[in-house]
């Protein structure tokens, strides 16, 4: 057997895995180096109910890594002397309002450093979007802050100096000159025919577990420049080659240079350049950026010493970063003449560490295990991630914690000794922590269900849990509410996202703004 039949054959394996809990649905992979393509390998479906296969012509929505097609058309417009990266960015759009853009600029936009809040996209891809984006307003001074605005504003920006349509752009200097032929530069009633259907969770409010179905995602357009590109997997791949072949075929060596050069820190051993991700976390220079829409996920990367590219198209809401590394990371083995062998599959937590009667409140929960199944009073544990399980019928996930502190003041990592779910708290015996911490009366007023009918993040709920304020996500997120400003104003830990709370009514609030996207409360 060839090395490259070897890669094959664990390839298939990788994708086997890939599929084999559910959170995926449809795959399609392909490796390319300077000169052309090495491999494509296709796994699973592009329409379940129909039966039909993942193929050559399957087209996949590649959500944000459109943003580096979008820096791309930006460098070349500074390679023709129209945009001036470091103007501030009125200059190109003047409608956008002085406070607070009057001091943001392009180079901030493509790096992320423009301050904007990443948002939530309740909106149609629109100019309104940038509006919405100043709110709360940016704060420009050098930090990473990822957020969709940003390139949503910079496709504005592009269209305005070249004086053409977006995607007039798209196609006629970059689809074109690099033989992307079966791509469309938005997503359109024209692209639905040969684009793979997505799949997501359903219902949309509570975490998915192994074993679960995945229905089909709603179809809907999107323009804007962070996220509007559909490709089949080959012309991915020739994506990927232009920047393995160091911008050939779009940009100058000077355009390119300036499109991959180190920004801004992002905190995870990597650096924001134009539109693109570039370090050395994995032991070697890439490149990078994924892309994930509703139902769909993407990931593209580089090894820029072995000039190896490669990319991943994926239905489902699994993460395809794994299997694009991997598949990398096997290639560069065969590449050195080493042996190719690919790590185990990931271990499943360890069940009995959760077993116990935990209390709190005035009752308690009692976690049991009944073969290799964990139960809670009764009800069976179906595991989400990490410390995190759901409950079939509950939107609200039992997560666990556990004693002492992690890495950058993360979770700890010792016995398990807390239960939550929903608003509800249990403790063991061995929890050192404060239990019962009052909260502020007005909270109240904010717990409950909000929607819009945007489709990347519809629903969430508002709860408080030991003196808390917590807005609880689909898959069985969290984020914690920190006061900031008015009383009905809070941030979001870890976030530049702002959530207020308006409309009092019969002492609840009807509506919750996240950084100027509206949704409402539910009557359920």
């Amino acid at each position: 057997m060839s090395g490259m039949d070897s890669v094959r054959e664990l390839l298939d394996e990788l994708m086997a895995r890939q599929v084999a809990d559910g959170r995926t649905v449809g795959i399609a992979v392909a490796a390319t180096d300077v000169d052309g393509p090495l491999l494509t390998a296709y796994h699973g479906w592009a329409d379940r109910s129909a039966r039909l296969p993942v193929g050559q012509g399957t087209v996949f929505q590649i959500g944000s890594i459109s943003k580096v097609a979008t820096a791309v058309l930006a460098v070349q417009q500074w390679e023709a002397g129209r945009l001036d990266p470091h103007a501030p960015v009125r200059r190109y759009l003047p409608w956008l309002p002085a406070e607070p853009f009057e001091h943001v600029t392009s180079h901030q936009l493509l790096s992320h450093t423009a301050g904007l809040a990443p948002g939530s996209d309740t909106s149609p891809a629109s100019p309104y979007l940038a509006i919405a984006a100043a709110f709360p307003p940016p704060v420009p001074g050098g930090t990473f802050h990822y957020g969709n605005a940003n390139f949503q504003i910079m496709g504005m920006v592009v269209e305005a100096v070249a004086g053409r349509p977006y995607q007039e752009l798209l196609v006629e200097r970059l689809l074109r000159r690099l033989g992307m032929a079966g791509s469309f530069p938005a997503i359109t009633a024209a692209a639905r025919e040969p684009m793979a259907v997505g799949y997501t969770i359903s219902p949309d409010d509570r975490p998915f577990a192994a074993g679960d179905r995945l229905e089909p995602a709603p179809f809907f357009e999107y323009t804007a420049g962070d996220g509007c590109l559909a490709c089949p997997i080959a012309d991915l791949a020739a994506f990927a080659r232009m920047l393995v072949n160091g911008g050939a075929g779009v940009l100058t060596p000077a355009g390119f240079e300036l499109l991959t050069t180190p920004v801004a820190d992002t905190g995870d051993g990597e650096s924001a350049c134009y539109g693109v991700f570039a370090g050395h976390k994995y032991d070697y220079p890439d490149l990078n950026h994924g892309g994930n829409m509703v139902g769909y996920d993407s990931m593209l990367c580089v090894d820029r010493d072995s000039g190896l590219g490669v990319v991943t198209l994926t239905t489902g809401i699994a993460d395809s970063v794994p299997l694009a590394r991997r598949l990398l990371g096997l290639l560069r083995e065969h590449r050195a003449g080493r042996p190719l062998r690919l790590p185990p599959p990931a271990a499943g937590p360890r069940l009995a560490d959760y077993v116990g009667t935990y209390r709190g409140g005035g009752s308690s929960r009692d976690v049991r295990l009944d073969g290799d199944r964990l139960e809670v009073d009764g009800a069976e544990l179906r595991h989400v991630r990490g410390d995190v399980f759901a409950i079939t019928g509950s939107p609200f996930p039992v997560r666990f914690g556990r004693a002492g502190v992690g890495d950058s003041g993360g979770p700890g990592t010792g016995a398990v000794v807390e239960l939550c779910q929903g608003p509800g708290h249990w403790v063991t015996s061995a929890y050192s922590g404060d239990v019962g911490r009052p909260h502020p009366a007005d909270w109240d007023a904010y717990c409950g269900q909000y929607r819009s009918h945007g489709p990347f993040e519809p629903t969430f709920r508002i709860l408080v849990r030991n003196g808390e304020l917590l807005q609880a996500l689909p898959f069985g997120r969290e984020r914690k509410l920190l006061p900031a400003g008015s009383g009905s104003c809070f941030g979001l830990d870890g976030s530049r996202d702002v959530l207020v709370f308006d409309t009092p009514a019969a002492g609840r609030t009807l509506r919750a703004v996240l950084s100027g996207c509206p949704y409402y409360r539910t009557l359920a």
